[in-house]
C-alpha cells in the first residue's frame, strides 16, 4: 500500500512540475520582446504670426512593429487653459511610462482624435515628414501632407472641418472648451503618437506622446 501510495505521489509531483512548467513556457511566448518605442519627433512650433507657419509639423516615427500614427486634438477658445492643460498632461507619468499622458490627455480633458480615425498616417516602416494645416488662410488651404503628398484634409471628430466662420462654429461639442463666439479666435492644441504592433501582443499598443503645438483659427 504504501509503495502503491508513494507511485501515486511521484506521478502527481511529476504532473505538477509538468504543469508549472508548461505555464511558464506558454506566459514567455505570450509576452513581447523587449521594444523601446519612439515618439514623432522634429516637431516646429506654429506660429500665429505668419500663416505660412501656422501649421503642425513633425516627423514620424516608424518602424517593423508601427502601424501608423495618431493625432489627438482640442479647441479652446482661451489660450491660457489650452497651455495649463498641456501641463497637466505632461505632468502625468513619465517619458518612459507615458499611459498616464494618454489616459488623461483621452479620459479627463476628452482630447479627440483627428478625423475619427484610430490611425491619421497609415505606416510605410519610414519615418516621414508631416505637415497638418487645419485651416484655409490667406493664400494656404487645409490639408494634412505627408512626405510632399497631400493624403486628406483634417477633420473634426465628427467628420466637419476647421474652417470656421460667423455662422460655423464650436459651440457645445466635446472637442471644444471656452466660451462660445463666432468671432474667434479659437485656439486648437494637438499631440502625436505611434500606433504599434508587437509580435506576440494580441492588442495594438500606443507608444510615447509628443506635443505637437496650437495654432490659432480665425477668419
Amino acid at each position: 500500500m504504501q509503495r502503491i501510495n508513494m507511485q501515486s505521489l511521484i506521478k502527481k509531483t511529476f504532473l505538477l512540475v509538468f504543469v508549472i512548467v508548461l505555464c511558464i513556457l506558454l506566459g514567455s511566448c505570450g509576452e513581447s520582446v523587449s521594444y523601446s518605442a519612439a515618439p514623432p519627433s522634429n516637431v516646429i512650433s506654429p506660429s500665429y504670426a505668419d500663416p505660412s507657419q501656422n501649421l503642425f509639423r513633425f516627423t514620424t516615427a516608424e518602424d517593423l512593429n508601427t502601424t501608423g500614427t495618431v493625432v489627438y486634438y482640442k479647441i479652446y477658445t482661451d489660450e491660457s487653459k489650452l497651455h495649463q492643460d498641456r501641463t497637466a498632461i505632461m505632468s502625468k507619468g513619465t517619458d518612459s511610462n507615458y499611459g498616464p499622458r494618454i489616459t488623461w490627455m483621452t479620459e479627463q480633458l476628452k482630447y479627440k482624435k483627428m478625423n475619427g480615425e484610430d490611425i491619421l498616417i497609415q505606416a510605410t516602416n519610414s519615418n516621414r515628414n508631416v505637415e497638418i494645416r487645419l485651416s484655409d488662410e490667406t493664400s494656404f488651404t487645409a490639408a494634412i501632407v505627408v512626405a510632399g503628398t497631400q493624403t486628406g484634409i483634417p477633420e473634426r471628430f465628427n467628420h466637419q472641418n476647421f474652417n470656421f466662420s460667423n455662422t460655423y462654429y464650436p459651440q457645445s461639442e466635446t472637442d471644444f472648451e471656452g466660451t462660445q463666439t463666432s468671432a474667434g479666435p479659437w485656439y486648437v492644441a494637438a499631440f502625436a503618437f505611434s500606433i504599434i504592433s508587437e509580435n506576440g501582443v494580441s492588442s495594438p499598443q500606443q507608444g510615447p506622446l509628443k506635443y505637437l503645438g496650437c495654432v490659432r483659427i480665425s477668419y
